[in-house]
């Protein structure tokens, strides 16, 4: 008498092992889908944040006449700057907010509020207004301690979890390569192109116009489109990763491409010999799904989310991180080497733009050209 227990239990078998491939490969598919949209927040971040360089100061010449480019140094420095320190005034306040709110909130919000204050720094009628909006743009960014942490959450194994950070750290690069480009190709398009606008010079033309009135909108308007497509993949493309936002069922963190069954809690100890994604999702169907093994909420800031009993963090001082020996070792040469790449960043085109016998005398098109080049180095 045939067997139909046995077959039929083999058939169940084969579906489940069908299915568990299936489910793999979606989460596979998904996990790259992530990656790209964090790549590319961490790649708004460096547009918004070079592509003024080429351009600054001959914005700053443009809204304050009594300037040469000569003598446009300490103002323009000023304004480049001036996102920075909203950085720094901002970039904890962030990290409680990514905690307690969601990760997935921090992105969008950041995205945002980059797109307004990137379109009304372009529309800066003076130098006053144009320090405010460029500093708010930087204090209402934090793009880029929420981009780690949820590439550190999302991450199934440690080598994974090297790869996805090394794209997104590396998408950086990318960032100061063509953003200079752009920035200094779009400034000030009807004194670098004035064969572009010859018949428009009648006055009737709203375009011709509204460039006159403003213009350094261009590279603005060029961060708005960019923020504003990152905006939707990020909402397409990366879940929610905060413990409490995905039990809650929260709105920001449902996502068409949310990886089914991941589940956060604390940070475990990571097995040194890390998986690889192919044999961690091998091994069980349900790999992927689970984090390969290893359980991935991490605080942006330090302590877990408010009631969170799972987290065995602990609060973390400014202090505390100081007096170790190692961070310092990390830390003062890391700030030795932004300090040096920010100077030269703002330097260079001081001196590009001055005039033939003081510097080179060229315009920001050929300013964002070196930038880039620069940026390919580095």
């Amino acid at each position: 008498m045939p067997c139909f227990g046995g077959t039929r239990r083999n058939q169940q078998q084969l579906e489940t092992n069908q299915q568990g491939r299936v489910t793999i490969d979606n989460n596979r598919v998904k996990l790259i889908l992530s990656t790209a949209a964090l790549c590319t927040c961490s790649l708004i971040h460096a547009f918004v944040l070079i592509s003024v360089y080429p351009y600054a100061a001959l914005m700053v010449v443009d809204l304050l006449p009594h300037l040469t480019p000569e003598t446009a140094g300490p103002y323009s420095g000023l304004l480049a700057s001036s996102f920075m320190i909203g950085r720094t005034l901002s970039s904890y306040p962030w990290g409680r907010i990514a905690d307690l709110y969601g990760r997935k909130f921090v992105l969008l919000s950041s995205l945002s509020l980059s797109a307004l204050f990137s379109f009304l720094f372009g529309l800066s009628q003076s130098f006053g207004m144009a320090m405010v909006y460029r500093f708010m743009l930087g204090l209402t960014n934090g793009l880029v301690g929420t981009v780690k942490t949820v590439v550190t959450e999302l991450a199934p194994s440690e080598e994974i979890e090297t790869q996805m950070m090394g794209l997104v750290v590396g998408m950086r690069a990318w960032g100061f390569l063509i953003s200079p480009a752009i920035g200094g190709w779009l400034a000030d398009p009807i004194r670098q192109y004035p064969s572009l606008f010859f018949d428009a010079e009648d006055g009737d033309n709203w375009f011709f116009n509204f460039l006159s009135k403003y213009p350094f909108v261009l590279p603005n308007l060029a961060g708005v489109t960019l923020c504003v497509g990152t905006i939707l993949v990020v909402w397409w493309c990366i879940p929610e990763t905060l413990p409490e936002l995905q039990t809650s069922g929260a709105s920001l963190s449902a996502s068409p491409f949310s990886i089914r069954g991941i589940k956060f809690s604390k940070r475990q100890p990571r097995d040194n010999g890390a998986k690889s994604l192919d044999k961690a999702t091998e091994e069980s169907p349900l790999a992927l799904q689970h984090g390969a093994g290893r359980s991935t909420y991490c605080s942006v800031v330090g302590p877990g989310p408010p009631g969170d009993k799972t987290s065995t963090t602990s609060s973390t001082s400014m202090l505390a991180i100081w007096q170790k020996h190692s961070a310092r070792n990390h830390l003062i040469p890391y700030w030795i080497f932004s300090l040096a790449v920010s100077a030269l960043d703002e330097a260079l085109p001081l001196f590009c733009i001055a005039s033939v016998g003081v510097g080179l005398g060229v315009s920001e098109n050929s300013i964002g050209q070196i930038l880039s080049v620069a940026g390919l180095a580095f």
